[in-house]
């Protein structure tokens, strides 16, 4: 409202999905936004991966393209009747990569995917190579990679890297207590916390992740996303 031209015109946004399923190894490609729904008709999305015989879509993916990019004049939820439904930058290019192809073509080989910045709604308590290799992605290209921190269920667990790397913004969960509207703090239930494995303190900084998003194989329908991290992280991702 306060600077209409804010729409993402002229960034790239790169956005790192895992296929949902595999066979004999290989990812099937289900790591796709469902573009058949109405938020994403005309926008620009280009996909990366191996070229699997088969490419389905993922309703996580969806959700998470929905709150980057999306943007429909007539969207409807009951309880809340007839909206018009904008992404934080519609007008930004998303390429939306594979995990596995974008270890092996990026972060193994690596190079710089070509992007402006990274948003990762994906991982693992444990350190690895791939994740200390988005680290040095970070550091040696100068490029901004947003990761979510994790859903943590108790005080004990662990932040999931890449978001727990030295060089990854890691995002956590401001709790909504099931409202679009009000935020409060995070909560140990709903938002992993640090420290690390080494002492540093994360996430880095908290956002709401209860959104409203696009719901996959319903071409005009939408849903309330809940408290997760994976929503967060695309929220910051946008305002950045």
């Amino acid at each position: 409202a306060l600077d209409p031209n804010l729409t993402g015109r002229g960034v790239d946004i790169g956005l790192v999905c895992r296929s949902d399923t595999y066979s004999d190894l290989k990812p099937r490609n289900d790591y796709r936004p469902d573009i058949s729904h109405s938020c994403f008709k005309g926008l620009k999305i280009k996909f990366h991966d191996s070229g699997s015989r088969t490419a389905g879509v993922s309703a996580h993916s969806t959700a998470i393209a929905s709150i980057l990019v999306g943007l429909y004049s007539d969207a409807n939820l009951p309880g809340i009747g007839r909206f018009s439904y904008e992404g934080a930058c519609p007008d930004a290019q998303l390429d939306v990569y594979e995990f596995r192809h974008f270890l092996s073509e990026y972060v193994f080989a690596g190079s710089w995917p070509g992007v402006d910045m990274l948003t990762i709604s994906l991982g693992w308590a444990t350190e690895d190579w791939w994740s200390r290799g988005i680290d040095r992605m970070a550091e040696q290209f100068g490029i901004l990679v947003i990761a979510s921190i994790g859903n943590g269920t108790d005080a004990r667990d662990l932040p999931l890297y890449p978001a727990a790397g030295a060089n990854v913004l890691a995002v956590g969960v401001a709790d909504s207590n099931g409202s679009l509207t009000d935020f409060n703090s995070p909560v140990p239930n709903h938002s992993t916390a640090g420290p690390t494995l080494d002492g540093r303190c994360k996430p880095d900084i908290i956002a709401p992740g209860n959104c409203l998003i696009a719901v996959s194989g319903k071409e005009n329908d939408f849903a309330v996303s809940g408290d997760y991290s994976s929503f967060a992280a695309p929220v910051v991702s946008g305002v950045a």
